[in-house]
């Protein structure tokens, strides 16, 4: 039997999902394992104080209130890239051990939740819009450091679409709005020949965990004046703050459905007792901006597309935050409500898409080619449309037309001065010979970085020019033979 494991890696909450297959052969229904078979698994990691203990899950979420005992840390993917190091029972802990401990968790709970005991040893791994190529090197880390090899990352929007391929079908073009813990992501989406191309990819930072706060400074502001205390959120100490968040949170999942919320915490760090009812008009007035600021992306998403109300055939409301309800009542001021999705399974859709992906072959490939723009104005192509992502290194020498000191190259995404996204002036240094010419490598790497290094045969070897991109524009093929292996990049 072989397993294909998809990993949505987030903010607020962890999960697998993995496929079973025998003989090419799908076995049963895809298994979700988190906490357990209904929930996600917390994205908290805890550590002892005194004693190193690690704690994840649910188990490090319920160390908050023991927070004189532990160290808890939430939402580290968001700063999994950050240059930070805390010292806690005499180790030094990095954001990538923490979320080293995340992935551990993460595959023993594979291993003793399923039959058999199935091994978490490679899976693709779900992450937001427009991650940085240093954050991906991070996950990338941190999973090898669990034991789990990564074998290709794509977008959350997108493999939210994949998780609900066969009713997708009757849609062309599709929007997929994935408001989550962490980030905003909306992926306008054009579906052709088993061909998902991504026509507008639009984001912001501004999520559930912003609403937490703004909750938690509201809570704060409420207290100080009945108390007639002079204190803010700011003051809190961090602990009280990670308890107080928790409490927010869970009165803004409680107003998805119900017209009170109530927060209570019996010590608010030296401020007293906080006991606050939060009524759903109350709430949709202190957090319609950020609704408005989320409509206003997913409409410019829309427009960058070529897209509007009307030609859009579907918007697939994913993530926490989507369930909201001043966010579903701003979408159907806006949108026909035939054409608004909103999965009763979104916690486990991300995840459910990146394990599709792991289980049917299939690439990404380049939707605009990389090039040169030459002296004529003509586009030379380095890596072409269609092309699979990563790619082989290629190599091509450019000769020197005249003695000089400097080469001038012009690196684009097209010919035509309306199909360009970037246009890139990049000087390189020449010695002057007649017999110098110029190599160039390029290739794109495992986490969709183009990088390429330019060297003068008339230099030494280490002396060159580097420069990378990493906003390709891609598409993804379903059911595409599998990648070669040295295609891949660890």
């Amino acid at each position: 039997m072989a397993n294909y494991f998809g990993i949505d890696f987030g903010t607020t909450n962890s999960a697998v999902v993995a496929i079973a297959d025998i003989n090419g052969e799908r076995v049963g229904e895809a298994r979700k394992i988190g906490e357990d078979e209904r929930n996600p698994l917390p994205s908290f990691v805890a550590i002892n104080k005194k004693t190193g203990e690690v704690k994840t899950g649910l188990d490090a979420k319920n160390t908050i209130a023991d927070s004189a005992d532990y160290r808890v840390f939430s939402s580290i993917k968001s700063v999994i890239d950050e240059d930070k190091e805390w010292e806690i029972a005499g180790r030094k802990w990095t954001p990538i051990d923490i979320a080293t401990e995340l992935f551990k968790a993460l595959k023993v709970n594979v291993k003793d939740k399923t039959a058999g005991g199935m091994e978490l040893d490679q899976a693709v791994v779900a992450v937001p819009v427009g991650f940085s190529p240093k954050k991906k090197n991070s996950v990338r880390r941190a999973a090898k450091e669990a034991g789990i090899k990564i074998k290709m990352f794509i977008s959350e929007p997108t493999s939210a679409y994949c998780s609900r391929l066969n009713e997708m079908k009757k849609y062309k073009n599709v929007a997929v709005f994935d408001w989550g813990g962490g980030t905003l992501d909306v992926v306008v989406l054009r579906i052709e020949n088993n061909i998902i191309n991504e026509l507008a990819t639009v984001g912001m930072p501004l999520a559930g965990n912003d609403i937490d706060r703004i909750i938690a400074e509201k809570v704060c502001t409420r207290v100080a004046r009945k108390t007639n205390q002079n204190f803010t959120y700011d003051d809190l100490a961090p602990e009280f703050k990670l308890r107080l968040l928790n409490l927010c949170e869970q009165a803004k999942c409680n107003l998805s459905d119900e017209d009170i919320a109530t927060i209570s915490i019996a010590k608010l760090d030296k401020f007293g007792r906080a006991l606050e009812k939060i009524d759903y008009d109350y709430f949709y007035e202190i957090i319609e901006n950020e609704v408005d600021q989320a409509i206003d992306c997913l409409l410019k998403a829309l427009s960058e597309a070529g897209m509007n109300r009307e030609s859009i055939d579907c918007i697939i409301c994913e993530g926490g935050s989507s369930r909201l309800r001043p966010l579903q009542s701003k979408l159907l001021e806006y949108f026909d409500r035939e054409k608004l999705l909103f999965p009763r399974t979104a916690m486990w859709d991300i995840g459910s898409g990146a394990a599709e992906i792991s289980y049917r072959p299939g690439c990404y490939t380049l939707n605009k080619p990389i090039g040169i723009i030459q002296s004529n104005n003509k586009f030379y192509p380095l890596l072409k449309v269609g092309q699979r992502v990563p790619t082989e290194e290629k190599c091509i020498k450019f000769g020197v037309v005249e003695a000089t000191k400097e080469a001038r190259f012009v690196f684009s995404d097209g010919e035509d001065d309306g199909d360009k996204s970037f246009v890139e002036y990049f000087p390189v240094k020449l010695r002057g010979f007649s017999d110098e010419y110029l190599q160039i490598s390029c290739y794109i790497d495992a986490d969709m970085v183009f990088r390429i290094k330019i060297h003068s045969n008339r230099m030494p070897d280490d002396v060159f020019r580097v420069w990378t991109y990493s906003n390709l524009k891609v598409s993804y093929e379903l059911d595409a033979p599998a990648p070669k292996k040295n295609a891949e990049i660890d």
